[in-house]
């Protein structure tokens, strides 16, 4: 009888140390698996995710200016920055898959737009033709700014032409405002616009409203054309965009 008591209070015990072992090796886990699990997380989310305008300002890619923000600190690589460097070569990696070197050519990195010149009679509507010439690009975001009292934009009458969008492309306008904006996001780090030469691109309607000279007005900080590296093009020109209601 006293045989089988001490089998059962040394089994007892045996039990109660296990689950105390098993919480202190839970308290003790491994923070390195964990930033690990973290960055795997962050970043295999982050190429669906807005990027901030913030983030986006450095360079026109919120992914490259995040990992350089590892690489330019004073402090020693430590494991986490070492992933971080690893992430970076991922992207890196995409970039370099997608773009050729003649995409990213420093010769290449220009782009020119002209939206054109119209004279059309009062209350008809005139039908723009943007043309382009750029390298390949990640992306590009153009806002253009009109007299409201004279034109107005003819809802959903923009379109992509040719093949220079892979994916299609967004198409905002506001009346009040007087503005429109022309949107090709895509995936982060892929090749969403294709090279051209003086090529249409888009086409969209408006309606003259009353007679006179007009223009429309593309203020340069509201435009944006991303490379194959994921930088802002700072040398583009757009040209045109003159029109007389008779």
């Amino acid at each position: 009888m006293k045989s089988e008591f001490k089998i059962a209070l040394y089994g007892l015990i045996g039990l109660g140390l296990g689950v105390v072992f098993f919480f202190i090796c839970l308290m003790f886990k491994s923070p390195e698996k964990s930033v690990e699990e973290g960055l795997r997380k962050t970043h295999s989310t982050s190429p669906e995710a807005p990027v901030s305008e913030d983030a986006a300002s450095s360079d026109g890619s919120g992914l490259r200016a995040e990992g350089r923000l590892f690489h330019e600190s004073a402090e020693p690589a430590s494991s986490s920055e070492t992933e971080v460097d690893g992430v970076q070569e991922v992207i890196d990696k995409i970039y370099s898959e997608e773009f050729s070197q003649s995409d990213v050519s420093p010769e290449k990195m220009k782009v020119s737009m002209d939206l054109g010149e119209y004279t059309v009679d009062e209350g008809d509507e005139i039908e723009f033709g943007l043309k382009m010439s750029a390298p390949a690009l990640e992306s590009l975001t153009v806002l253009m700014e009109y007299d409201s009292t004279m034109l107005e934009y003819v809802k959903d009458s923009a379109k992509a032409k040719g093949k220079a969008f892979r994916n299609g492309i967004e198409f905002y306008a506001d009346d009040k405002k007087g503005q429109m904006v022309l949107i090709n996001a895509g995936i982060p780090g892929a090749k969403n616009i294709n090279g051209v030469e003086e090529t249409e691109i888009v086409t969209f309607r408006m309606r003259s409203k009353k007679a006179g000279k007009t223009k429309l007005e593309c203020p340069t900080n509201a435009i944006s054309f991303v490379n194959g590296r994921g930088n802002e093009i700072d040398n583009y020109s757009i040209n045109g965009g003159f029109i007389t209601i008779r």
